[in-house]
């Protein structure tokens, strides 16, 4: 996040508890219209002419009668996703992260994330588990692969699970990219030489070159020849969905977002590495 949305963001904070959203009785059954919301973030942001923002999504959130809305706030210095809760009778909003609440808040999550397919790089039976629901075409995504990277090379303890989220309203070949992960995943080497592939061409890579460069990354990364009817294939597509399926089920949002053993972050690109070094230490302290 940069600082000047990560200002923006504390003030919407500070300002949510006196502004209403002027939107009655509105639930599940009834969320609000989109012309609402928009008028609210003109409200919070309309000051400053260099932000422009787009509602991303509307859901039920997994607090009962709360709707989750996100919303993308771009600026010269690139996007960044807002997440926000309308209460159930419409009238406030909270900005943040909702989490499960225990002695092991991260169990639920957890188990749904025994679920993640996607390809695997480090030890099968690591004590720490990352799960990152990533993007190909995502800048941030790319920005985050040195830091998981180092801490996989100064822990043997930690693997990295590459879970596709393509963010498709923002980015127009990434669905795409994941549909060659998705056909390259059950060899985690290829998969991950062709992510690695990618990430490194990122800038160079085009809607209307994107088919080209990534069926040639595949088959650098060491592709077999059914690569092209696997791309084609309605299983490959439907897998996708599944994965983006599984990541709205753990309330992602924006990409990357990152499950430590089930601990959240979604702001992964604004943790300090020693921070992350803790969360990685405790995880592994308290493994079961």
């Amino acid at each position: 996040m940069t600082t000047k949305i990560r200002i923006f963001a504390a003030a919407l904070v500070l300002a949510i508890a006196a502004m209403a959203v002027a939107q009655p009785n509105s639930s599940p059954a009834n969320m609000p219209n989109e012309a609402t919301i928009m008028g609210f973030l003109q409200q919070m942001f309309g000051y400053d002419s260099a932000i422009s923002y787009k509602i991303s999504s509307m859901k039920p959130a997994e607090a009962p009668g709360f709707i989750d809305v996100t919303v993308i706030l771009t600026n010269p210095q690139g996007d960044q996703a807002l997440n926000f809760f309308v209460s159930p009778d419409g009238k406030f909003a909270l900005v943040g992260q909702l989490l499960d609440f225990g002695a092991d808040p991260f169990s639920r999550y957890r188990n749904l994330l025994k679920d993640a397919n996607g390809p695997i790089k480090g030890p099968k039976n690591a004590k720490v588990t990352m799960v990152e629901f990533a993007d190909l075409e995502c800048p941030a995504c790319k920005a985050a692969l040195p830091n998981l990277e180092k801490m996989q090379s100064e822990n043997p303890d930690v693997k990295v699970i590459f879970q596709n989220y393509p963010l498709e309203k923002l980015h127009p070949w990434a669905f795409r990219a994941a549909l060659y992960v998705d056909c390259l995943k059950s060899n985690n080497d290829v998969a991950w030489k062709f992510i690695d592939s990618v990430y490194a061409h990122q800038e160079e890579i085009k809607d209307e070159n994107a088919d080209a460069m990534l069926k040639t990354y595949a088959t650098e990364a060491g592709a077999d020849n059914q690569i092209a009817a696997c791309i084609a294939d309605p299983k490959t597509k439907a897998n996708v969905y599944a994965s983006e399926k599984l990541g709205d089920s753990l309330a992602v949002n924006s990409t990357p977002t990152i499950f430590l053993n089930g601990r959240k972050i979604s702001s992964f690109n604004s943790l300090p590495y020693d921070t992350f070094k803790q969360l990685t230490d405790f995880a592994i302290k308290n493994a079961k």
